[in-house]
């Protein structure tokens, strides 16, 4: 039964936003009327899209009667591009798993999930995430 690989954690993973990443425009005032120094707004740290939340429940791609057969096996990346929304908006093949009939299985499912949108100050942002799923008939 395909599954989905461990996911990396944030600092690894391999995600690329879509929005800018010039740093925030600096305060048209350094200090406060009274005197003291004003101090920056909190900003909410930047996550990257995730399809691994509990709650999401992404089917895992059906494994091909005939790749079971045959005894395919494969690691299969695929590229996705996730919207504010949550869905995705492409899949692409990154990376194959040396069967086209997995790939497309793997191309297939995915198109079909949800994701927890990626973020950038608090607001969800589109962004692109790899996603691998493993085909392996001992797991």
């Amino acid at each position: 039964m395909p599954k989905p690989l461990p996911v990396k954690p944030a600092e690894e993973a391999s995600t690329q936003s879509e929005v800018s990443s010039a740093p925030p425009p600096e305060s048209a005032s350094a200090a406060r009327p009274d005197g003291g120094a004003a101090s920056a707004p909190a900003v909410p740290p930047s996550t990257p899209a995730n399809f691994s939340a509990n709650y999401l429940h992404n089917p895992v791609p059906e494994y091909p009667a005939f790749a079971k057969k045959q005894r395919w096996q494969g690691k299969v990346m695929l590229k996705v591009h996730v919207l504010p929304t949550g869905l995705p908006a492409e899949v692409e093949l990154q990376a194959s798993s040396g069967h086209d009939i997995l790939d497309e299985s793997a191309l297939e499912t995915v198109r079909r999930w949800r994701f927890v949108p990626a973020t950038k100050g608090g607001k969800a942002v589109a962004s692109w995430v790899v996603v691998p799923l493993e085909f392996s008939l001992t797991h």
